[in-house]
């Protein structure tokens, strides 16, 4: 669960950067770290080396852009936008596969330019959305996302027994995300005590 160390320290980072001052290097830090990220993560085959820390450095940038973009008044509900938006999508699917028939390893690339550009275009339209009272797909986010978050490895171990011969890798986080959210809605129905200690809340135990 590297997430969470990446999230801090890129807050942290950021926050002294405004501190002193020196928040205007944060545009080149950011093509720096998503450039780094790129050639010895996603495109590491090509030049056979892989810098391991990199997931620690990659909330930098992803925070510093999604910061600039909130603060944006964006309407994205454009046609030509929503295209961009898919084709992004399943152009991830496509780069993969590209990689995959190169490398012929089962390495699974965590950074890719298409996810990238894919997730930048996706918070877009995200912040252009201006609901008060929600919908039913946010309110499972605002519920469950913890659960979802602490729980998936738990899939992503099961699917790994099962994926070299059963399951194609490009689905895997499509299932791996619609299982731990079945799992999060059963176990809030039937058990919703087992629920919250499961996602820290132990208020009901003080009662």
């Amino acid at each position: 669960l590297w997430f969470i160390g990446s999230m801090i320290f890129g807050l942290i980072f950021i926050w002294y950067l405004y501190q002193v001052n020196l928040n205007k290097f944060l545009n080149t830090i950011t093509i720096l770290i998503l450039t780094i990220a790129l050639i010895t993560d996603g495109y590491d085959i090509f030049i056979d080396k892989n810098i391991k820390y990199m997931p620690y450095f990659i909330a930098i940038p992803f925070l510093y852009i999604g910061g600039r973009i909130a603060k944006m008044n964006l309407k994205t509900n454009k046609l030509y936008f929503k295209i961009i938006l898919i084709t992004l999508f399943f152009l991830q699917y496509f780069e993969y596969n590209f990689l995959h028939s190169i490398s012929k390893t089962d390495e699974q690339y965590r950074i890719l330019l298409s996810t990238i550009l894919f997730v930048v275009f996706l918070f877009m339209s995200i912040t252009s959305i201006k609901s008060k009272q929600g919908n039913f797909l946010s309110k499972l986010g605002k519920k469950h996302s913890l659960f979802i978050y602490l729980y998936h490895p738990i899939y992503i171990i099961i699917l790994s027994f099962f994926s070299q011969k059963y399951i194609n890798i490009g689905f895997q986080p499509i299932i791996i995300f619609s299982l731990t959210l079945i799992s999060a809605l059963l176990i809030n129905k039937f058990t919703p005590k087992t629920y919250k200690l499961l996602n820290g809340d132990i208020s009901f135990l003080k009662k």
